[in-house]
């Protein structure tokens, strides 16, 4: 009821921004028409490792697995709004390891899908990105292949705030919380840059 309630009274803000900003576009004239949408664009990230918690228990730090890694994929954007949903597909490659068993790498093929705010010019980078993730964690040495769900919040936008205050944007803009379904049933914290 409380979700229902919340999908109500947000509705018509959503509604009310995004014609108020396509107006904005119009007037611009940056925006002659649908067909000149780019409806599929790159999508990268890379992400500085993980905190993790193995059946709900904080891992000691020398048997952490996350060491760092990178998403590599195509975002799908159906429409030029500025509240628009997008579906990505993708892969993570990780680098995971401790300092008991060495180091691997490990793949993720992922599926992302949540919303974006586009920035007014309607172009990337996008201003903010909320999104849920599915995939599967191929095994390797260290653990065994499992399945990956989670969400995750990119905000672009302050990477280009940063950039225009300090010409280099090093404080990261995206946070991503995940669940590997294993038989220790990991859940991870991660930060990171994505575009």
């Amino acid at each position: 009821m409380r979700h229902l309630l919340m999908l109500v009274v947000l509705l018509p803000w959503f509604s009310a921004e995004a014609e108020e900003w396509e107006a904005r576009r119009r007037r611009s004239g940056r925006y002659e028409s649908q067909s000149n949408w780019r409806h599929v664009a790159p999508t990268l990230g890379l992400h500085l490792g993980s905190v993790v918690l193995s059946d709900y228990h904080l891992v000691p730090s020398e048997e952490q697995v996350g060491i760092g890694g990178v998403w590599l994929g195509l975002a799908f954007h159906p429409s030029p709004r500025r509240a628009s949903p997008f579906v990505a597909f993708g892969t993570e490659l990780n680098v995971v390891g401790n300092s008991f068993e060495g180091t691997f790498f490990e793949g993720v093929p992922q599926l992302r899908a949540g919303i974006a705010l586009m920035n007014e010019d309607g172009v990337f980078p996008i201003d903010l990105e909320l999104y849920g993730l599915g995939g599967y964690r191929f095994g390797n040495g260290l653990r065994p292949g499992t399945v990956r769900v989670g969400a995750g919040l990119s905000i672009p936008a302050f990477a280009v705030a940063q950039y225009q205050a300090y010409k280099i944007p090093f404080i990261p803009w995206m946070v991503e919380v995940f669940y590997d379904m294993s038989r220790q049933q990991e859940v991870g914290f991660r930060v990171g840059y994505h575009f």
